[in-house]
């Protein structure tokens, strides 16, 4: 059973040219198309993270990144708080 995907934007024509590119790929091309868009997707987050928290040091911003995608606690093991002092 195929599943019917549409964008609103988009003419039924066009997609139709979209998902047979998509299907041309290999599977590494595929792959690699995914770690691009995930990167995509952190670098608006982390933009997103930097507006709400102006001055946030990197260490921090990938702690709240990491929270926001694994939870709290997970995100304080993988980047802890700096020390002061």
């Amino acid at each position: 059973m195929a599943m019917k995907f549409e964008l609103a934007d988009t003419s039924p024509e066009m997609m139709a040219v979209w998902i047979g590119m998509l299907r041309e790929l290999t599977p590494a091309q595929k792959l690699k198309h995914v770690f691009e868009q995930i990167d995509l997707i952190s670098a608006l987050a982390l933009n997103d993270i930097r507006k709400e928290h102006p001055g946030i040091s990197e260490q921090a911003a990938m702690r709240e990144l990491a929270a926001r995608r694994y939870g709290r606690e997970l995100a304080e093991l993988a980047y802890p708080a700096e020390q002061v002092g």
